[in-house]
């Protein structure tokens, strides 16, 4: 589906791609979005993995009674410090951000970390949340991200600034292309003009960043870290807790590697990648998220399904 996929194992034989759902829909149905980072691979996939950060980062300058009730976004609003469950899985990390909702409901926003560099955040309904991305190293300092979109892409078509948060488009502007190694998929709001960043929204109160688009406002808060953020200055909190686990296996992988040549787990088996996908949705309260997770993906009647009939 237009992507390029490189084996760097050893074996003479390479193992099947990926079981991922967004890669396997009919190519016609897929969008395909590169962007490229000025910063370390595991910085920006950090961000991903935090869904804390957008009740403030995307919608801080938001009040609930600019969404209508039963909206989720109002209740990422009213309540900007979620809870969380955290499970490793065989194909990596995932976690359960949850609030409690209307009619005594929890709403749920699930997402996971699949190695050795897929994401897959709960950007949509989980019912229609056809989204995974790649955030593959060019080197320690720099990165692509790679997003795989069920058309239309989220947000499509919103190209003016919404009330609470300057634009959630999808108009990526990019520089022209070089033939240097890192002279594509750059863009035009970068580090070296402050993402043109719109002071007179943020004054008025209308967007807390003054930047257009949720993935430029994630991508200047990640690349003004500095290209490989000084750890030590960090203080973890409970809302980091999926991000302290998936370091927790990213180096545990990679000690039982050098250790024993051990595997990084779903390496070679692509069928760890069936029956996943990132989405919110609402249950009861005290229901098991895990088995709401599941129950959810059971009912949908698209390729996922199929998939983990086909796995069963």
């Amino acid at each position: 589906n237009g992507l390029v996929y490189v084996y760097m194992g050893k074996k003479k034989k390479p193992p099947p791609l990926p079981d991922l759902e967004a890669a396997l829909l009919p190519e016609e149905e897929i969008d395909l979005l590169f962007v490229q980072r000025q910063c370390n691979w595991l910085q920006s996939l950090e961000g991903e993995i935090d869904t804390s950060h957008l009740g403030f980062l995307h919608f801080g300058a938001a009040r609930t009674q600019d969404f209508e009730r039963g909206d989720h976004s109002r209740l990422v609003v009213g309540n900007r410090t979620p809870e969380y469950h955290v499970k490793d899985t065989k194909f990596g990390v995932s976690y359960g951000g949850y609030r409690e909702a209307e009619r005594n409901q929890t709403y749920w926003r699930v997402a996971h970390f699949l190695f050795p560099f897929w994401s897959m955040p709960p950007v949509g309904p989980i019912e229609s949340n056809f989204l995974t991305r790649a955030w593959v190293p060019l080197d320690d300092e720099n990165h692509m991200v790679i997003g795989f979109f069920k058309k239309p892409a989220p947000d499509a078509g919103r190209v003016a600034p919404d009330q609470w948060f300057a634009g959630a488009s999808h108009n990526y502007r990019y520089l022209p292309r070089t033939t240097e190694w890192m002279g594509r998929f750059r863009r035009v709001d970068n580090m070296t003009n402050d993402y043109n960043i719109n002071r007179d929204l943020q004054r008025a109160g209308v967007s807390y960043t003054g930047i257009d688009g949720i993935q430029l406002q994630d991508q200047a808060v990640q690349e003004s870290m500095g290209a490989i953020t000084d750890h030590t200055f960090e203080r973890l909190a409970p809302s980091d807790r999926m991000i302290t686990q998936v370091r927790r296996r990213l180096i545990g992988a990679a000690r039982a590697f050098k250790k024993t040549g051990k595997a990084p787990p779903a390496a070679g088996n692509h069928k760890d990648y069936t029956g996943v996908r990132g989405g919110h949705f609402r249950t009861p309260k005290k229901t098991n998220w895990v088995k709401a997770y599941k129950a959810e993906i059971a009912k949908s009647p698209d390729v996922l399904a199929e998939q983990a009939e086909a796995a069963e």
